[in-house]
């Protein structure tokens, strides 16, 4: 099985994308939406087990990563447009987040107690929580510096 196919696998789904998350800015959105992919293609490879759980997790994960600094840097730059007041508020959060995600890269690989559902459950989480409130509030304040 490839990862192409693991991907294309709607059946086995942890978390789905809603209007209600949107930001109105349609570049963030769809860099959310490929947040959801990832978060999503992770949870199949963990139902999948095996080998799959040992090839595509770690490589998922090494591209949840790699997919988060373009994206904390997109919006930062953003921040830096629309001059947001709440930017360093923000770029702590996502820091946190990409603290998570090295740490947890480095647990996989060395840690053989390592819970792969656990550390999606928290991207879940994190993602829907973050973009729901904190980039909620970009998005209003961006609204009203564009009227």
């Amino acid at each position: 099985m490839t990862n192409n196919e693991i991907i294309q696998d709607d059946n086995d789904t942890i978390v789905s994308w809603t209007e209600s998350l949107s930001v109105g800015i349609e570049f963030l959105d769809n860099q959310h939406k490929h947040l959801i992919e990832l978060t999503n293609e992770l949870y199949r490879a963990y139902m999948l087990g095996g080998n799959t759980l040992d090839t595509v997790f770690h490589a998922t994960m090494r591209r949840v990563a790699d997919y988060i600094r373009l994206h904390f840097a997109t919006e930062q730059k953003l921040f830096k447009l629309i001059d947001y007041p709440d930017s360093l508020e923000h770029k702590n959060e996502h820091d946190i987040l990409v603290y998570k995600v090295i740490k947890t890269l480095k647990e996989y690989q060395w840690d053989k107690n390592f819970v792969p559902l656990d550390f999606v459950k928290f991207l879940k989480e994190w993602v829907i929580n973050h973009v729901a409130k904190s980039d909620q509030k970009y998005a209003a304040f961006y609204r009203r510096a564009r009227t």
